[in-house]
């Protein structure tokens, strides 16, 4: 029975925050004179403008730069080796990751890359701790958490799998976190990155590795998260707002960057593998079907969620208060517009396999997942969202 974190323990993380809007201008002191940085990012963020101000923040203060525009959703291998062939040609040095998850991943993977000289699949094995290039994060919405975190995704088109790769060496050096870049991200992107910022909170905080220190930031990103996200998604100009977004996000970052994950992220890493669902998208419709298998082991924890949400502190007991708190956020969900299954998503052919049922059991988060599960377990989950 889950029914509060560990009092003792330890907790980690060196990456160096900045976090105002405007705070873009931190960037130039960043970087020693003479360096030539990798700015890593998508096409969505040059037709948005976004990449624009960042250049030219680099060039008022004098920095020579390269650009690598060409990150998709999910980067896959293929597209990081293209990043690191261009990054050795053109002479750089540190690495910025300028974008959603996929390009801080991205730009992630290119700086293990130039460093080790390894092909990625090479570290699929162990965490990666070799030496690698300055990092700089700069996200442009507010879900990831990738700026203090020490792990990337990459897909591996060949096998149809997400590498969730791991290791000290991951971690930025220094994140950015400037409101007025997300100002006037769309809606869907929005609720989809806010609902990955959701599931971190809550999965850091029902984590067999919880600490009381990872509840504390848990516990205020849920807080954060929800009161903002639905006046994020209705209109994406309020600063204010945008920035207690980010602030959520980082927070949720990390605590789940010390606590872990559980198996929400367990069973939607292969979803998104197999038919490409947005991973956001994903975690939301799989977090009500595994509070639901959860609730028998974390109900009194669970329940202590309900102030952080915004509801009134009940006098009933802890299962019937984390029902409660369950059917809020199924309310917040399908209010920001998350489907509830894959059908809604155009699916109407999704089929379990082996493959997904093995990518599942091995992944480390279903290891910490407060309540322990069985194969059959994992399949009854995959269905309950078809």
């Amino acid at each position: 029975m889950l029914t509060q974190s560990v009092a003792f323990g330890s907790f980690h993380n060196p990456v160096k925050i900045f976090f105002r809007p405007g705070a873009l201008s931190e960037l130039p002191g960043v970087f020693q004179a003479g360096e030539v940085p990798l700015i890593v990012t998508d096409p969505g963020i040059e037709r948005a403008g976004i990449l624009d101000r960042v250049c030219r923040v680099l060039d008022e203060a004098g920095f020579r730069y390269a650009v690598f525009a060409r990150v998709e959703s999910d980067p896959s291998i293929e597209t990081v080796e293209a990043a690191a062939a261009f990054y050795r040609e053109k002479g750089c040095g540190p690495v910025i990751g300028l974008g959603g998850g996929s390009s801080m991943d991205a730009a992630k993977a290119v700086a293990v890359v130039v460093s080790t000289g390894e092909n990625i699949r090479a570290f699929r094995k162990g965490p990666i701790a070799s030496p690698v290039v300055p990092l700089v994060a700069i996200p442009t919405t507010a879900g990831t958490g990738s700026e203090v975190t020490g792990v990337m995704v990459v897909s591996d088109l060949q096998e149809k799998v997400k590498m969730v790769l791991r290791g000290p060496s991951l971690f930025p050096k220094v994140g950015i976190l400037d409101a007025t870049l997300l100002e006037g991200i769309p809606s869907r992107v929005a609720a989809a990155t806010g609902s990955d910022a959701f599931v971190h909170a809550i999965e850091a905080y029902l984590s067999r590795k919880a600490t009381a220190v990872t509840d504390a930031l848990a516990l205020e990103a849920v807080r954060l998260l929800a009161s903002n996200i639905r006046r994020v998604v209705a209109d994406s100009r309020d600063i204010s707002s945008l920035h207690a977004m980010q602030m959520g996000s980082c927070m949720a970052g990390l605590a789940f960057s010390n606590a872990g994950l559980g198996l929400v992220h367990a069973l939607a890493h292969p979803v998104g593998a197999f038919y490409h669902v947005p991973h956001g998208i994903c975690c939301g419709m799989f977090l009500q079907p595994v509070l639901r298998f959860n609730l028998p082991v974390c109900a009194e924890k669970l329940s202590q969620m309900a102030v952080p949400l915004g509801l009134e502190a009940g006098r009933e007991n802890a299962f019937s208060g984390a029902k409660r708190v369950i059917g809020n956020l199924a309310e917040i969900f399908d209010e920001i517009g998350i489907p509830g299954n894959l059908r809604e998503m155009g699916i109407p052919d999704f089929q379990v396999n082996d493959a997904m049922l093995d990518d599942a059991m091995g992944a480390v988060p279903r290891s910490l997942n407060a309540r322990e599960s069985t194969r059959e377990d994992l399949r009854a989950l995959f269905e309950a969202v078809k």
